[in-house]
């Protein structure tokens, strides 16, 4: 996994801030190769319960709170999940190969 402890912990701490302290991340994507250099950060946020009307703020919010976060003009993409969400390939993948970053 190509993110350090503190950049990991910085953005759990930004998503719970966001979402709550239920809510729990999944790095997938290139940053999970270490042998690969650069990248985005991809995450799968992971909601105890439905967003509500809009999700796609909400991840925009995530992404926003985690930039600001990390200091540094990275680009993050963020998924939700959460129970009943519908199926799509990207967030399939990112439940199956996604590792979990903290608790």
């Amino acid at each position: 996994m190509r993110l350090t402890e503190a950049e990991a912990r910085a953005i759990l701490q930004a998503v719970r801030k966001t979402c709550g302290e239920g809510a729990r991340v999944r790095l997938f994507g290139s940053r999970l190769d270490p042998n690969k250099r650069g990248g985005d950060i991809d995450l799968l946020v992971e909601l105890p319960k439905p967003p509500g009307d809009n999700p796609w703020w909400l991840a925009a919010r995530i992404a926003a709170a985690i930039q600001i976060a990390l200091g540094e003009e990275r680009k993050v993409d963020v998924i939700l999940d959460w129970p009943g969400a519908p199926s799509h390939p990207v967030r399939d993948a990112a439940r199956r190969t996604g590792r979990a970053l903290g608790r």
